[in-house]
């Protein structure tokens, strides 16, 4: 049922022992009393074998969520992050649910979408693409992996580049890609490795615009046109990845002059350790903007309306970006830190930079 915006959803458990406490986990809104997960813990009916709880939503809420068994976890056991990579790990998709996606700290993760919630037509009609091929360099798993799918019937204009590639495979962003159709789109895919090494390289401009480089590099001489040059190339990115993006179209013209940043991590500081950090704090490549001519480059901002203090710096990110002569498409969808929408946006993404080259 939906009423002023909110729906209603409930989730369920079935199971013998009604002695077992089962949460559900949904991204960002449990994550918000992960010291006390007691609210999220689903009640047992009787004596019937089933458990449930119920929530009111934004209708248009795109959410990966998990049901987690944490009888032996302790209610605070979101205390500190090693705790809560606990609750990931041991997550498991919802039966109930058609819709699963990857999840970066655990296996999989179902999806949740409000009453009102959108896909992009091309997630509806995506089918098989020819899978990725990895390109000559490093080694597959390290950050600078990348992986190549040029277009089929016809030559590629254009290159997206993807972050976080290990991800984007999983997800098949080459096959939606394909679906969306209009410009014939090379997709290239680099790898970030563990999360020791995302965290050393992808925050760091200068890593990370060498990394996009070195893959053009190898893409070109594995099928990509030559002529295919900045100007013709999107670099895309989440979290950190979205940091990174941010860096590269704004920072470093010669190699990409559009740009999909999602959630991006602009309050990182290389000199301050991130737990001295400070929400909503201006990090490096928003201070590098604050004279930087951006008079050329093409940047569509999103953020998630449940990602507190990253969506008042990617905001701000926008609005630097803007003052500096970009053109900047910004916009909020509701969700959390999430591949549940973020791939919905990549998707709105090519189609918003398009609608700006039209009107250019």
């Amino acid at each position: 049922m939906e009423s002023d915006g909110e729906c209603e959803v409930t989730f369920v458990w079935t199971g013998a022992d009604v002695s077992r406490r089962i949460m559900v986990h949904v991204n960002s809104i449990t994550d918000a009393h992960r010291e006390d997960i007691r609210p999220a813990v689903l009640e047992w009916i009787d004596d019937r074998g089933v458990a449930a709880i119920g929530y009111r939503v934004p209708a248009d809420l795109v959410a990966s969520y998990r049901l987690v068994d944490v009888t032996d976890f302790p209610d605070d056991v979101g205390k500190d992050r090693a705790g809560w990579l606990r609750v990931h790990q041991a997550g498991m998709v919802d039966p109930r649910s058609a819709e699963h996606l990857p999840n970066p700290l655990g296996a999989s993760s179902s999806v949740l979408r409000g009453s009102s919630a959108r896909k992009h037509p091309a997630e509806a009609r995506h089918g098989a693409a020819t899978p990725p091929r990895l390109l000559p360099g490093p080694a597959e798993g390290t950050f600078g992996a990348a992986w190549l799918t040029l277009p089929e019937g016809a030559p590629a204009e254009r290159v997206l580049v993807a972050f976080d590639g290990e991800m984007w495979r999983q997800l098949d962003l080459p096959a939606l890609v394909a679906a969306r159709g209009g410009v014939p789109t090379a997709v290239l895919l680099i790898g970030s490795g563990g999360p020791s090494d995302r965290a050393a390289n992808l925050p760091h401009p200068d890593p990370a615009a060498a990394a996009v480089a070195g893959a053009l590099d190898a893409a070109r001489a594995s099928g990509l046109p030559v002529h295919i040059g900045p100007e013709r190339t999107i670099v895309s990115g989440q979290s950190y990845g979205g940091l990174a993006a941010g860096a590269v179209v704004t920072g470093f013209p010669q190699i990409a002059r559009a740009a999909i940043v999602q959630s991006g991590s602009f309050w990182f500081r290389a000199d301050t350790p991130v737990t001295e950090l400070r929400d909503g704090e201006s990090g490096d490549v928003l201070d590098s903007l604050s004279s930087a001519d951006t008079s050329g480059a093409r940047i569509v901002v999103t953020y998630g309306t449940n990602e507190g203090s990253l969506a008042t710096v990617g905001a701000e990110f926008a609005r630097r970006a803007r003052d500096g002569g970009a053109q900047v498409v910004e916009r909020a969808y509701t969700g959390g830190h999430d591949y549940a929408w973020w791939r919905t946006a990549l998707l709105d993404g090519l189609d918003a930079l398009d609608a700006l080259a039209a009107s250019a």
